[in-house]
């Protein structure tokens, strides 16, 4: 059931982006859970190799997408928002199942 919200969250529609009490946070706990460049990859959604290569060579690589630049849109946030989300509840999912394997080591 999260699943299915994580994904509404990211792919339902939006008119504004979030606000910048939130935003801040959010690309604090972006880089911390290694999502620092996402947003960069949200933004090409399916480039092709020849535009990859394009874009690498023409332009300097930017490492700073998600720190309050105008440049992102209000769906960008949400599909951000939903990437942190989803792996925080990914992290607590595996330390649960390492809490079980550790508590129940001596019956297996």
């Amino acid at each position: 059931m999260v699943s299915v919200q994580v994904l509404r969250l990211a792919r339902g529609p939006r008119s504004t982006g979030l606000s910048s009490c939130i935003r801040r946070p959010l690309s604090a706990l972006a880089s911390c859970l290694f999502l620092g460049n996402y947003g960069a990859m949200v933004k090409n959604d399916h480039p092709s190799p020849k535009d990859d290569l394009k874009k690498h060579y023409d332009q300097p690589p930017q490492y700073s997408q998600l720190s309050g630049s105008s440049e992102t849109t209000g769906r960008d946030d949400y599909v951000v928002l939903a990437a942190v989300v989803d792996r925080l509840l990914f992290l607590l999912f595996l330390a649960l199942c390492l809490n079980n394997v550790i508590r129940f080591w001596s019956v297996l």
